[in-house]
């Protein structure tokens, strides 16, 4: 079945009157990880077998962005299960019950000990169950293309470190926005998103973001070796 949770959008949460991408992707993981405790599936519930819940691919299409003081309601549910990857799809509604967020996200369970995914356990796609409605067709590979723009140096923070001892996955999106020019940030906002992750980054003080002009902006994370591609499209802000 779908879970849901809803929402108060505070001031804290936002910026300009909007919840800001990075609380926007805390709260519909929150709401994955309610429907985790409510059966015994949380990242917790794994470490203690030896096992830890990981992000692989996000895949999101933004309409608009809930407002400050907006109620708001989250949907998730597991779409598929298919060998080492676990399907989850988000949809945000406004206070109008109108569908403001499309997700989907492919999770995979890493045994920690060998650093390697594992299949996901049949017991555990019992537990969750599954409805097979998917926001997407696919999440699409992503290749860098284009001319490079831009590159910036940013400093990892300790507390961008999560309960795996790696960067959180909500980082790398507050990195990629932090990479674009203020300006065009304060014009335009998200329109879509494609996200890979490649390789967590642990014991890194520095990241570099590298911005490309292809037919859309292109993003590539890298440390000492690339860690995530991301590809963007923008769209003018509406006055």
């Amino acid at each position: 079945m779908k879970f849901k949770r809803e929402y108060v959008v505070s001031k804290e949460q936002c910026e300009n009157g909007k919840i800001t991408y990075k609380n926007l992707f805390k709260l519909m993981l929150n709401t994955s990880n309610e429907q985790s405790k409510s059966i015994d599936a949380t990242t917790m519930d794994l470490i203690d077998k030896g096992y830890t819940w990981m992000i692989y691919k996000w895949r999101v299409d933004f309409y608009s962005l809930p407002l400050e003081d907006e109620k708001i309601t989250i949907l998730t549910w597991a779409s598929e299960f298919k060998r080492l990857n676990a399907f989850r799809e988000f949809e945000v509604y406004n206070e109008k019950n109108e569908k403001i967020i499309s997700a989907s996200t492919v999770f995979l369970i890493v045994d920690i000990e060998k650093k390697k995914p594992i299949r996901i356990p049949d017991t555990l796609i019992e537990r969750f169950g599954m409805i097979e409605e998917k926001n997407f067709d696919k999440i699409d590979r992503l290749k860098i293309q284009g001319e490079k723009i831009s590159e910036k140096t940013i400093e990892i923070e300790k507390e961008n470190i999560d309960i795996n001892g790696h960067v959180n996955n909500i980082v790398y999106i507050d990195w990629i926005l932090k990479s674009v020019d203020e300006k065009f940030r304060e014009e335009n906002e998200l329109e879509s998103l494609n996200l890979i992750y490649h390789k967590e980054i642990i014991n890194q003080k520095n990241v570099n973001v590298s911005v490309y002009q292809g037919d859309s902006l292109f993003y590539e994370i890298k440390t000492d070796e690339i860690n995530a591609i991301s590809e963007i499209n923008w769209k003018r802000k509406l006055d």
